[in-house]
């Protein structure tokens, strides 16, 4: 059907279209031809594209249409609100993060199927599709990287509703019930106590107020007014690899080991509204007390969980894709949605649709957690609620506005403790939950959720009759062949036992150890010797620093990531240098059992057999490997047992295992029963690899 052309002022046809429809020719109809409409659509591509004003291309890709080339962004090109490891991080048609800002082609809307703009201003193309290529598998097919932890950060959590609610948020449950949790004692500007998390600092250390700053429009960087250690700067310098999406107050995007998406506020915000001047001010405060409390109690978004539950999802969607893209240690994943609930929803009694839209977050947090599995999951959130409507009624705030709520689960977490902590121990909480120690100047303290065995164990550590046994010490010293001219590595130097023999007889000698407490003994016993509190699996020295690396009784306590520490204690190593280790092992075959059953009660660690040590160094690199055994006989279990974090109930038990061995296991022990105590060989593993010459 043939549109008829409308007619401007003085009666002449007017195409309408910038000359793409029908024309007249005097009193003949032109049709126009294919080619001129495509050059003019070239045309106003390269027009609008030149207009955009943010610097940012989009292409479209279809069935069978080839892409106008003028529409890729460059390969290399940063994008606005995203910083990431590698320059082209999320380019348009990658499953990663993609521009922002407004689309620079008049009269297009944005598709509506990824993350709002509120989160972080990103955006992704159509689900499953690359730029030019082949389809992609959805979320939930592809391999995904285990993260160390995963950080649900939740922006107005009512602390309250979670806790009276939990059979209608299982995932939450199950993070209580198998970790640790607590009520943040916070405050009600979310700009401060996030800050708070990132930066370690109160807000008068880092002055965050949310404020933009007036001449500008735009809200003030974080690298340019408090130039200081923040979160992922600090997991960046262990060497962990760290994934933000969409957390507030962070723009712009700092540059990170990993991938960064920031979240609100951002700059250009304004430009999402039309007039420009809606933005500015609070309309809300042209509204009567009256009518707001009207607004407000009838019931306003009762069908929130609902709109939810498609976002969600959608926002789940790419964040599965990113992480297959980009897998990471440490992921951080923001969500507002509480915050929107909290909003409409404060007058309700009871909260019946706000405890709907949190089961709608709890199973997208459950689908998150079942499909990266993650070591640790740390659920976080700023404070309550004091929306601007309440503040402009004068209705008085409620504890809970000013509360926040945190919830964790991980290896080394209490089960089922809560304990209640203030906000400032935020960005402890968050870095020990991701394994690593806080650095020094942070406010707050680490929240005692965390079973720390090493601050009880290092006052006794040296009374243990298998740690300061002298033979064994004198036999894995001979092992380990030192020289005088040696630059030797202590990993997971404890006490400083070994330090103390070795150290005087070669050239250098440096101490490496996770545990403050353990390297507080071995400092005041070693005055002068080199220690460092660090990670196993990122050690801060230089490569091929070391002629010797010794880990005598370590490499079991490394529950996660022990092939990164041995690919770590590889790199240090020079070229013809040695790996010593020194592991406790069952003595025979029979006895693999016992061992096993003995250790899962005793404490969390590694059973390495020397099998697992020999394959550990072969994979890790390492050649001419060595292997003896050493045997410390007639140890006492009950002193053995007396010295470790233990009730009184269970100490009783293992003892009890031990005097009701089978007999297999109790010759492979060389086991004596006494009245009180049983004594038995203690078997050790002495295994070394070199590092190629070449």
């Amino acid at each position: 059907m043939r549109a008829e052309p409308r007619r401007a002022a003085g009666g002449r046809a007017d195409s309408g279209g910038g000359g793409d429809g029908e024309q007249r020719r005097g009193d003949r109809r032109v049709l126009p031809q294919p080619g001129r409409v495509r050059r003019r659509l070239g045309e106003r591509r390269r027009a609008a594209r030149g207009a955009g004003g943010d610097g940012l291309r989009h292409a479209r890709g279809g069935h069978g249409r080839r892409r106008d080339p003028g529409l890729r962004r460059p390969r290399g090109q940063l994008l606005h609100g995203c910083a990431g490891q590698r320059a082209d991080a999320g380019r348009p048609g990658a499953d990663g993060p993609a521009g922002s800002g407004p689309d620079p082609r008049p009269g297009r809307r944005r598709p509506a199927d990824g993350p709002d703009p509120d989160l972080g201003r990103v955006r992704r193309r159509r689900p499953g599709r690359r730029a030019g290529g082949p389809r992609r598998t959805a979320p939930g097919g592809g391999a995904v990287r285990a993260p160390r932890l995963l950080v649900l950060a939740c922006d107005g959590t009512d602390p309250r509703v979670i806790l009276d609610n939990r059979p209608h948020l299982p995932m939450l449950d199950a993070l209580c019930r198998e970790g640790s949790y607590g009520i943040i004692d916070s405050l009600s500007r979310p700009a401060d106590v996030w800050t708070t998390y990132y930066a370690g600092l109160p807000p008068k250390a880092h002055g965050e107020q949310a404020r933009r700053v007036p001449e500008s429009g735009e809200p003030a960087g974080h690298a340019r007014d408090m130039p200081d250690l923040f979160l992922w700067d600090w997991m960046g310098r262990w060497g962990l690899t760290a994934g933000f999406v969409g957390p507030p107050y962070t723009y712009p995007a700092p540059g990170v080991n990993g991938f960064f998406v920031a979240g609100p506020p951002l700059s250009g915000t304004d430009r999402a509204v039309h007039p420009p001047d809606l933005a500015s001010g609070n309309p809300l405060t042209k509204l009567s007390d009256q009518e707001l409390r009207q607004i407000l109690s009838g019931g306003y978004f009762r069908n929130l969980p609902e709109l939810l539950r498609p976002r969600l999802e959608r926002y789940a969607d790419w964040v599965l894709r990113l992480c297959e893209r980009r897998p990471v240690d440490v992921l951080w994943v923001h969500f507002p949605e509480a915050r929107l609930a909290r909003h409409f929803l404060m007058r309700e009694q009871p909260p019946r649709t706000l405890v709907r839209a949190y089961a709608e977050l709890d199973r997208v947090f459950g689908r998150l957690a079942e499909r990266l599995r993650p070591q640790s999951v740390l659920f976080l959130a700023d404070h309550g609620l004091v929306p601007a409507a309440w503040q402009h009624t004068g209705e008085p705030p409620s504890p809970g506005m000013a509360e926040g709520f945190f919830a964790l689960r991980g290896p080394g977490v209490y089960r089922g403790k809560r304990c209640d902590i203030h906000f400032h121990d935020g960005f402890r909480l968050i870095v020990r939950a991701a394994g690593l120690p806080a650095p020094p100047g942070k406010a707050g303290r680490t929240p005692p959720v965390f079973n720390e065995f090493s601050q009880r164990r290092a006052a006794e550590y040296d009374q243990q009759q298998w740690a300061a046994n002298p033979d064994y010490l004198s036999a894995f010293l001979a092992f380990a062949d030192l020289k005088p001219e040696h630059h030797v590595l202590e990993a997971g130097v404890g006490t400083g036992q070994v330090a103390a023999v070795a150290a005087p007889r070669v050239a250098r000698y440096v101490g490496v150890d996770n545990s403050e407490e353990m390297l507080a003994q071995a400092w005041r016993k070693l005055p002068g010797l080199e220690l460092l509190h660090a990670d196993l699996r990122a050690v801060p020295l230089p490569d091929r620093s070391f002629d010797r690396v010794l880990a005598r009784s370590v490499l079991h306590h490394v529950t996660d990531g022990l092939e990164q520490a041995m690919r770590e204690l590889y790199r240090v190593l020079r070229p013809g240098g040695r790996l010593v280790i020194g592991e406790g092992i069952p003595p025979s075959p029979e006895s693999v059992a016992h061992f096993i059953e003995v250790f899962a009660l005793k404490e969390e660690r590694l059973v390495l057999l020397p099998q697992h040590l020999v394959r550990l160094l072969e994979g890790a690199g390492f050649v001419d490997i060595r292997y003896r055994v050493y045997v410390m006989p007639q140890v006492s279990v009950r002193g053995w047992l007396e010295r470790s974090d233990l009730s009184e109930a269970l100490k009783a038990r293992l003892l009890e295992m031990h005097r009701t061995t089978p007999p297999e296991v109790q010759r492979a022990y060389r086991t004596t029963v006494t009245q009180d105590d049983v004594l038995i060989d203690f078997t050790f593993a002495l295994v070394s690899g070199s590092r190629p010459s070449w």
